[in-house]
């Protein structure tokens, strides 16, 4: 039975903005659901300050299972997930006082210098002051609130950090829940463990994973720092990151630059964002079928934009090996694809001698054909031979 999913952002609800530390209330941003910081340059929280918040978690802890051995009709319900403790009180004492005891919830910003506890299935994490960006979703006509996202950074009290997603009224955006759920099983397939707790008395749904370092492959695009061999090495560890995703049969179905990550330190690849992801139905063809389009227009293959039959789509490697030939494209620096043509490739443009063999492999790789389009560990084969011929070093002939 097909899978069914939800399509993301297409030509008009895909546009980027640019990401800024402070959330915007009116302009859409499309975030990058990962850290674009450098390790070196994240504050973490001081032992005093950890030290206080084990305190609050302590006795809020004990007044909880105090209110728990009491009556319910008494105390009220059990404690809520998520804290907000405004450190400028003197003590824990006062603070209980202004909310009241035993405590039946408590949400409130009074201060930048707040410090905030998020709590999900017994693990805290301490709320970081970096923002990492701010979306607002297409509401629903039927919808009363807009759905928000607010990314930010969180550690936990052995400086482990970790990327909270905050998403505001999300109850009535199914698409947008399942797509979350997507990503969550995808994640946990892959082992990484990802934290779900949704505050039905807020409407906000906290998401929480291990931070990934590195940097989107969009904000690297264009970097005069790396070398074109370098590049050459990236794409290869792209394809190789890829291959190891078709392995664990999952097919990423959204592949893009802002979709890939690369951590300069680590010299690793990460895909990320999983929302629209499809596990493989057919191990032997390696493909998936759904009656959702999923992916964003400019990197779909046209098979899936002109032959869908029934309005079953059907996803496979070579779907994605056109994505990435796309996304291959612009990590390269090829301008003005030409995506409206009909001819057999879209690369309809000079290029230099230096990038004639890439653009040859681009050219396969984007192919209308999906049959003439090279498979990942072909495309694979060929990037090393690509790098081969870079570290060669050049003969120069004596003029007699």
């Amino acid at each position: 039975m097909p899978n069914k999913r939800k399509r993301t952002e297409m030509d008009e609800t895909n546009k980027s903005g640019e990401e800024s530390d402070t959330p915007s209330k009116t302009k859409v941003n499309k975030v990058n659901p990962d850290i674009p910081l450098a390790n070196e340059n994240i504050s973490l929280l001081s032992e005093a300050k950890k030290s206080f918040a084990r305190t609050i978690i302590n006795t809020l802890k004990k007044i909880n299972q105090e209110r728990e051995e009491k009556s319910e009709e008494k105390y009220g319900k059990n404690l809520e997930e998520y804290i907000h403790y405004d450190e400028t009180y003197e003590n824990f004492e006062t603070y209980k006082k202004k909310i009241g005891n035993p405590i039946e919830s408590f949400y409130t910003e009074i201060s930048t210098t707040a410090l905030k506890i998020l709590t999900i299935q017994n693990q805290y994490f301490l709320i970081l002051k970096y923002s990492l960006g701010h979306r607002e979703y297409q509401s629903n006509q039927m919808a009363q609130n807009q759905t928000t996202l607010d990314i930010i950074l969180a550690q936990n009290f052995a400086d482990r950090l970790y990327v909270v997603k905050m998403y505001r009224n999300p109850k009535e955006n199914t698409a947008l829940c399942d797509q979350i759920t997507r990503d969550q099983i995808t994640q946990k397939k892959l082992g990484q463990p990802t934290w779900d707790w949704y505050d039905e008395q807020h409407d906000t749904r906290y998401v929480v994973r291990e931070y990934v370092p590195g940097q989107p492959l969009n904000t690297l695009i264009g970097n005069r720092a790396i070398s074109f061999n370098k590049q050459i090495d990236i794409a290869k560890k792209i394809v190789d990151a890829l291959n190891e995703l078709h392995n664990q049969s999952i097919l990423h179905c959204d592949i893009k630059p802002e979709n890939i990550l690369y951590d300069k330190e680590q010299d690793t690849i990460t895909f990320i964002d999983f929302g629209i992801s499809l596990d493989m139905t057919d191990e032997n063809t390696k493909e998936a079928k759904t009656t959702e389009l999923n992916g964003t227009r400019k990197f779909i293959a046209p098979e899936l934009l002109q032959h869908a039959t029934n309005r079953l789509f059907i996803y496979n490697e070579k779907t994605e090996v056109y994505s990435l030939g796309i996304t291959l494209a612009e990590w390269f620096g090829v301008k003005n694809l030409d995506l409206s043509s009909s001819q057999s490739s879209m690369f309809n443009i000079p290029v230099s001698k230096e990038m004639q063999p890439t653009m040859k492999l681009l050219q396969e790789m984007t192919a209308k054909n999906p049959n003439e389009r090279p498979t990942l560990e072909v495309a694979q084969k060929r990037l090393i031979e690509l790098q081969q011929l870079q570290s060669q070093p050049t003969v120069q002939m004596n003029k007699s």
